[in-house]
């Protein structure tokens, strides 16, 4: 060889050697062209090209791999990995090498990575990167969202039904589903707002007919059916509202319960909630019923309470348990987790937590015993000698109207749920259940007498609220952190039920009306419930969710409000702003 030859082959040699040492130090893909002694390697086409999962794309994956010059390179090989079926092919004269991608089946975006083998294989070869879109083939099944065989009455919007369309690998497409209403004489319509997670949604609304009612989506060949049963309102006696579920009777007397049931609040044996009434379990039927916040409790013709739901019934709580310790009861009203009656002789008996002093034994959480003792299960008489007409009770608080026409109120003074600032603290004593370090909270643990000025006739009460109506038909209510009782003189009632922040009632004319009770000075209010022409009554209500009876058609049961539990009864999951009729179970 020549010496100049030998001399200029060394130099190369040493040059590569320092190439090699600095560009070695990564041996990934980019998304821009490489060099490595002086080689690029580009992507001249068929990048950001799009097609059908599982197909080849159009146009194939040329590359041109070129010197410092810019001239092309031939004989190297060229690798293609990543989302692509690993391939490799050689450089022509000019520098091209090429291959075809066939798509994976996964829908989304990708990857192909060339790579120039000018060295061993795990060295920093020259690289550049294509992209491409794979897009879901056409529909081979559709998949429902929302579940199946709903019961509501007609009319009822559901408002959203959903199926998801996919391809036969399971991308979800987005391909055009058609709805048709196939059975019942509704109506479908599509939302206006598109769909972030790509399902494909529809808004229903049953028809007039009672029975099975169908809705059809499909798309191409494939299809699936949506079916609902249109069920007669449910007509009832009495409507209860409690923390997550609500309850009624029939007209025969038989107790139906839906929305949560988490600890057997419905007295049936279900761990989910319902979102349309069921029977409670036990075959008793009641003349009256009421609600707490997470039981509810019924009166018996012969006197008899039964109580489900925590801390009463079984070992769920769906098993209605008779209350033991008292006579016969001529009526019961439940608090938030403690309830009271009153026997036929106007002696009041209470049972449940004590916390805050809501039993009215003189007793309450901080005195020593068990947790069991706090959450007594069987009633004991409330501390005195009065004898009461009408009782009332609030989350942690009991009120009563005496024979002698006096209020006494007991319990906890939360909101001022006693009437105004009263003397007296319960200690608060921590366990496991409730709070975990003692405190102090206003209360008192046996009936005080409370509003002297006033004379009431009738106690109503929600929450941490009271309204009584007097002996000349005046509305006055207390809580909600009032300083003093709200007096509603503009308006003469007979009957008043407390519903949020309004009271409703029936006025001695006849009608119903609504006030803004706890704002100064009060003032007439729309019904909270909404609905042109509708008006009514025995309304109940609890945290976001309100209950009443229509008084006409009369003895229709509507709710309206949170719905999250399906403690609304009309079959949805839907919050309501208006009142909506509740399903009549199977056979009533």
């Amino acid at each position: 060889m020549h010496r100049y030859q030998s001399r200029c082959c060394q130099a190369l040699f040493v040059a590569a050697i320092t190439l090699c040492a600095i560009t070695a130090c990564s041996d990934g893909p980019t998304n821009t062209p490489t060099s490595i002694f002086g080689l690029t390697l580009r992507v001249v086409s068929g990048d950001g090209q799009s097609g059908e999962v599982a197909t080849a794309l159009r146009d194939p994956l040329v590359v041109s791999l070129t010197d410092s010059l810019g001239r092309g390179v031939a004989g190297v090989a060229i690798s293609f990995s990543g989302d692509i079926q690993e391939q490799s092919s050689r450089t022509n004269d000019q520098g091209i090498a090429s291959a075809r991608w066939q798509l994976l089946s996964v829908a989304g975006t990708q990857r192909a990575v060339a790579r120039a083998m000018v060295m061993p294989r795990g060295t920093a070869n020259p690289s550049t990167e294509f992209t491409a879109t794979a897009v879901a083939g056409p529909a081979a099944r559709l998949d429902r969202i929302t579940r199946d065989n709903e019961v509501a009455v007609p009319g009822t919007t559901l408002d959203t039904v959903v199926v998801a369309a996919r391809d036969r690998f399971g991308n979800i497409t987005s391909a055009g589903v058609t709805w048709t209403v196939t059975r019942g004489g509704g109506s479908v319509r599509i939302p206006s707002i598109a769909d972030q997670l790509s399902a494909i949604r529809a808004i229903w609304t049953l028809g007039s007919e009672l029975g099975e009612q169908e809705l059809t989506a499909s798309a191409a060949s494939v299809g699936v059916v949506f079916r609902a049963t249109a069920s007669a309102p449910f007509v009832v006696t009495h409507v209860v509202v409690g923390g997550g579920h609500a309850c009624a009777l029939s007209t025969s007397g038989v107790a139906y319960c839906w929305g949560d049931n988490q600890i057997g609040q419905l007295g049936a044996p279900y761990e989910v909630a319902q979102k349309s009434p069921v029977r409670v379990g036990g075959g008793h039927t009641f003349t009256s019923i009421t609600a707490g916040a997470i039981h509810t409790c019924g009166l018996t013709g012969s006197g008899d309470a039964y109580c489900w739901g925590w801390p009463f019934g079984g070992p769920s709580g769906a098993t209605a348990q008779r209350v033991g310790g008292a006579p016969g009861f001529a009526s019961v009203t439940a608090g938030g987790y403690h309830a009271c009656g009153l026997t036929k002789t106007g002696r009041a008996y209470c049972w449940g937590d004590n916390a805050l002093g809501q039993l009215g034994d003189s007793l309450d959480r901080s005195t020593p015993g068990t947790l069991s003792q706090m959450h007594r299960q069987v009633a004991g008489a409330v501390s005195g000698d009065l004898a009461f007409v009408s009782l009332a009770a609030s989350y942690y608080t009991t009120c009563g109207i005496s024979t002698a026409g006096a209020t006494y109120c007991w319990g906890g003074n939360w909101e001022r749920t006693l009437g105004g600032d009263v003397s007296g603290t319960c200690r608060m004593a921590a366990d496991p259940y409730y709070e975990k370090v003692d405190y102090d909270a206003p209360c008192r643990t046996t009936p005080t007498r409370v509003m002297p000025q006033f004379r009431f006739t009738s106690l109503a009460a929600s929450g941490y609220a009271f309204c009584g109506v007097t002996t000349n038909a005046e509305l006055v209510c207390w809580g909600h952190n009032l300083t003093s009782p709200q007096v509603v003189s503009s308006a003469r009632f007979s009957r008043v039920w407390v519903v949020g922040h309004h009271a409703c009632g029936i006025e001695v004319s006849g009608r119903t009306s609504c006030w803004n009770a706890w704002r100064t000075p009060s003032s007439p209010s729309a019904p909270p419930y909404g609905g042109e022409g509708l008006t009514l009554l025995d309304i109940s209500a609890s945290g976001g969710t309100a209950c009443g009876i229509a008084s006409g058609p009369p003895g229709i049961a509507y709710c309206w409000g949170g719905n999250h539990n399906g403690h609304l009864g009309d079959g949805t999951k839907y919050h309501r702003d208006h009142a909506a009729p509740v399903v009549a179970p199977p056979g009533t």
